[in-house]
């Protein structure tokens, strides 16, 4: 199935630092997770697997920083992973990977660590109540993570990774406590499996 890209329409050109996540209307932002995730629910199946429903895939997208240009290789942006959805059709191991909310080591912010990404997405999510609180501090999840590996995939259902972690707080059909409980450090679920 060959997929085109439709052309993003921006409603000003800014910098980066001058603009907030919102360079697009809302319009254009609804336009492109429409196209992301309808790409996503044909080239990024299986063991590629992004999200599990488009209702999950689109409410993640709303989260994307907007503030890219179109075609972006690289960089935390929507446009980043846009980019990459269009081409997963040719090689799904490697694009989905980039496409996905952790961005697989490439659409991230310049500098970005795959523990302060990780860090950084389950304090937004956990950290709101106490009951589903996973560390003391933004410091301390960076000091624990380093017990994680990286070599993971975003979509992974089990090993000791931060991509499974990433994917567990990504997971809508999870209760709030059990997402949190499933992504933080003592995970029952993101562990290796017994030798």
């Amino acid at each position: 199935m060959k997929k085109t890209l439709l052309p993003l329409f921006f409603a000003g050109a800014c910098a980066l630092t001058a603009c907030g996540p919102a360079s697009m209307s809302a319009e254009e932002q609804n336009a492109l997770c429409n196209e992301y995730c309808e790409i996503a629910s044909v080239d990024c199946q299986g063991e590629f697997e992004i999200y599990s429903t488009t209702l999950e895939c689109f409410e993640t997208c709303k989260g994307f920083n907007f503030n890219g240009t179109e075609g972006d290789l690289d960089g935390d942006t929507a446009q980043c992973r846009l980019y990459h959805i269009g081409v997963a059709e040719s090689d799904p191991s490697l694009h989905c990977d980039h496409a996905s909310p952790g961005g697989g080591g490439v659409c991230k912010a310049p500098g970005a660590t795959l523990c302060g990404s990780y860090c950084g997405q389950i304090a937004e999510k956990c950290d709101r109540q106490e009951f589903t609180r996973q560390y003391d501090s933004l410091g301390d999840c960076e000091n624990q993570c380093l017990n994680f590996r990286e070599n993971g995939s975003f979509g992974d259902a089990d090993g000791n990774t931060i991509q499974c972690r990433s994917t567990r707080l990504e997971d809508e059909n999870l209760s709030p406590v059990d997402r949190c409980n499933e992504a933080g450090f003592d995970s029952t679920i993101c562990v290796d499996p017994a030798s």
